[in-house]
């Protein structure tokens, strides 16, 4: 059976619901193979009522931002929870976080999805055509192109980053896990945000034996960045510790190691990293990484950052930005 719905839910940074609307995505496949377009279309406009409210909770939406679309009452904003879905979806229209493309058909939608109720229905069958095939088809392409516009984002530490390549999980807003397709060893996280809007960063970075963990600064692409390493092989001292650069994707070289004296022990499974902007400075387990023949980082604050993982399941913890 092809499937017919993306399965990209994985920025939404909630494990339960994730793994709930995986459930009924995987629903939607098998009721859509039957023909059952009526079902099919209320199953999965009720999941794009679910989306939309992440969305709108994850973009951190509000009165404030949205003053046009957000409902008030006598004592002020309503809350997120009580909204329903045409609300939901005339917040994220006025802030121009709908699929451009199909952005008009969300509203169509919604008058479908309340067919489930017979009564409505019959009130509007003169209005609106029936629930066939091609209303179906519509629901499952306006959900799709949802999931789609978002499925490459993450939400965490209350900003946002997107996944350049590989994998990247955020069970929760201070957890970033970062495992391994079959065959990838790699996996690239990156914020959309300039460094230069970063005051600090800490974390702690769980990196299993043989693995291998990078702090990218300077990223410009896929093809141009620097990064921190802190390696997870040897004992005493990291088999390529020190500042990297990269050349192009998948070709990079340590351009300055780190001085003996405070270059991180591979040994220990987990180390705290505490990153300073301005002026830049990494700290890991309380000492400042100092590189060779006293070399510059060379950090730009104008460029993005981020996480990049090699060989092994690692694990960004406790994240906090500031």
């Amino acid at each position: 059976m092809f499937p017919s719905t993306n399965k990209g839910v994985e920025f939404l940074s909630n494990e339960e619901l994730i793994q709930v609307l995986s459930s009924v995505l995987e629903e939607i496949d098998i009721i859509v193979e039957a023909g059952a377009h009526r079902s099919a279309t209320y199953l999965a406009v009720s999941t794009i009522e679910g989306v939309c409210r992440e969305i709108i909770r994850l973009k951190k939406l509000n009165h404030k931002n949205a003053p046009k679309s957000w409902p008030m009452d006598k004592n002020g904003p309503i809350d997120l929870s009580q909204l329903n879905l045409q609300k939901l979806i005339e917040i994220l229209k006025e802030t121009h976080n709908l699929p451009t493309h199909l952005e008009d058909k969300y509203d169509l939608l919604r008058q479908f999805r309340n067919y489930i109720h017979p009564d409505n229905e019959l009130r509007n069958v003169s209005k609106l055509q029936r629930i066939n095939q091609s209303v179906a088809q519509l629901s499952l392409s306006c959900l799709n192109a949802l999931l789609e516009q978002y499925g490459n984002l993450r939400f965490v530490g209350s900003h946002e980053w997107v996944v350049e390549y590989g994998m990247a999980q955020v069970p929760s807003d201070n957890v970033i896990r970062m495992p391994q397709y079959a065959g990838q060893f790699k996996s690239l996280l990156i914020s959309s945000e300039k460094a230069q809007l970063f005051h600090a960063i800490s974390f702690v970075v769980d990196i299993p034996r043989s693995a291998i963990f990078n702090f990218v600064y300077n990223y410009t692409s896929k093809d141009d960045f620097m990064a921190a390493r802190i390696e997870g092989r040897g004992d005493d001292f990291g088999f390529h510790d020190g500042k990297l650069r990269a050349a192009s994707w998948n070709s990079w070289h340590i351009v300055a190691p780190y001085t003996p004296e405070t270059a991180p022990k591979p040994s220990n499974r987990q180390h705290t990293v505490d990153i300073v902007f301005s002026p830049f400075s990494i700290q890991v387990d309380g000492i400042a990484l100092v590189l060779q023949d006293k070399l510059d980082w060379e950090f730009d604050p104008n460029k993005r950052i981020g996480f990049l993982s090699e060989h092994g399941l690692v694990s960004i913890l406790d994240l906090q930005i500031q």
